[in-house]
């Protein structure tokens, strides 16, 4: 798997292209009907599974898997179908050179997949996330649940549970280079720039609205103590 943060231990190097394999790359794909469905496959059901087995010729490889097997834990299912696109496909070339809100799509990779952050060796492992580690990070109102997270996940697949999050579509604005020709370097230095801008926008326009229902909310705990309810207290 791709790593998703930098390692703070690196014993490994991974390397990817910036550059699609042509110029006019991106708008013939962009322009396929079947790309345009494939973004919108549900690949945690198992029709979903098989359309993008399908997509990444690899559909022979991934009936061979399923033969026999039930779906009573389709977590793991989704998981394997990862590692077999990744090891078998030879169609994995989508070449992203920027994508604004990384972390979210990262996050939600992080859920399908069940795994703990590794810091060191990034490995994405598969049922490795635990209650524990929701206890070890802090999380704010985190409460104890009785299940585990591969249980939750494998009932959102199964729609036992609805999670909005991980199941609806998601927008994604991608920036490509129109040439071979281009300067990395500063390409990467202007898409620096622009990530810092949206960043700054995000914030800036966040800032008004806490503050605005703080102040809301404030006023109308005030409204709540009148002169006779203080004297019942």
């Amino acid at each position: 798997m791709i790593r998703l943060n930098p390692q703070q231990v690196q014993t490994k190097q991974v390397t990817h292209t910036f550059f699609p394999p042509e110029d006019d790359y991106f708008l013939t794909l962009y322009s396929k009907k079947e790309f345009q469905l494939f973004l919108e496959t549900n690949a945690t059901t198992t029709t979903g599974m098989q359309d993008v087995a399908k997509y990444y010729n690899v559909g022979d490889i991934w009936n061979d898997y399923i033969q026999g097997k039930s779906f009573e834990n389709p977590a793991w299912h989704y998981f394997m179908l990862l590692k077999i696109v990744k090891f078998f496909s030879n169609n994995d070339n989508l070449w992203i050179s920027f994508v604004e809100g990384l972390h979210r799509h990262a996050a939600i990779l992080m859920c399908l997949t069940c795994s703990e952050f590794d810091y060191e060796d990034n490995n994405l492992v598969h049922d490795s996330l635990t209650n524990k580690h929701f206890k070890l990070a802090g999380v704010p109102h985190y409460k104890e649940s009785n299940s585990s997270p591969i249980e939750i996940l494998n009932s959102i697949i199964k729609k036992a549970y609805d999670a909005p999050m991980l199941m609806n579509h998601i927008q994604v604005q991608i920036l490509h280079p129109t040439n071979n020709q281009l300067d990395i370097g500063s390409s990467m230095k202007i898409l620096k720039h622009m990530s810092n801008w949206i960043s700054t926008n995000k914030k800036l326009s966040a800032e008004p609205t806490i503050s605005k229902r703080l102040a809301e909310d404030f006023s109308q705990i005030l409204t709540l103590s009148t002169p006779d309810n203080r004297r019942t207290l």
